[in-house]
This record gives C-alpha cells, structure tokens and sequence, in this order.
C-alpha cells in the first residue's frame, strides 16, 4: 500500500503556512479538488456543527487521496464512537488533543 505524505505537515515543518479550506455545509466529494484549485492546502471537515454524517466524511477525505490535500475531521465533543469510527476507517488521523500534549498526530 501506497503512503500518503501529509503535504500540511511538511509545510509547517518547513515553517510555511498552510491554509484551510473549512466545510460544514457543502456536501460532495469536489471539495478537496476546489480547495485544491483555490490554493488551499488541507480540507477541515466539521461534523461538531454540521449534519453531516461519517460516510460522506469518509468520501471527501477519500477524494482528497488523488489531490495532496490533507483532510482534518472534527467530530463533536465527547462523542466517542464517532471518533472511534473515523479512527478506525482512517477518516482523518487522530491527534493528542488533552492538556499538556504535543500535539503531534498519532501516525502520520
């Protein structure tokens, strides 16, 4: 299998910015090749204020492969089985988000 490198990643370790474009609303799997196209570099998807389900989630974030758009996906606070599926489906990885942590991304 093939690994992804995560170009927001790279550019911040690089110190460059990297630029967000954020969806709550807008629902289709174009999204990562629109902020691709728009100059963007990483797709936050927002499950906390949103309607959106996990499988349309898991399609953009699957849709941003192809791009070098790396997709971040927050899911509402305490809800532990939605972050547990998109874990396990590899949705978006997890990152330490308790006090005191690094910050740093469980796998990259």
């Amino acid at each position: 299998m093939a690994i992804v490198k995560n170009a927001v990643m790279e550019r911040l370790g690089a110190g460059k910015i990297a630029a967000s474009f954020n969806v709550s609303r807008l629902r289709t799997v174009e999204i990562p090749q629109i902020a691709k196209a728009c100059g963007f570099h990483w797709v936050f998807i927002d499950l906390e204020h949103s309607t959106m389900d996990l499988d349309v989630a898991g399609q953009i974030c699957a849709a941003a492969l192809p791009t070098a758009i790396t997709p971040i996906v927050r899911v509402p606070e305490g809800d532990v089985n939605r972050a547990a599926r998109s874990w396990n489906t590899k949705t978006c990885p997890p990152t330490r988000s308790c006090p005191g942590s690094t910050g740093k991304p469980l796998w990259s």
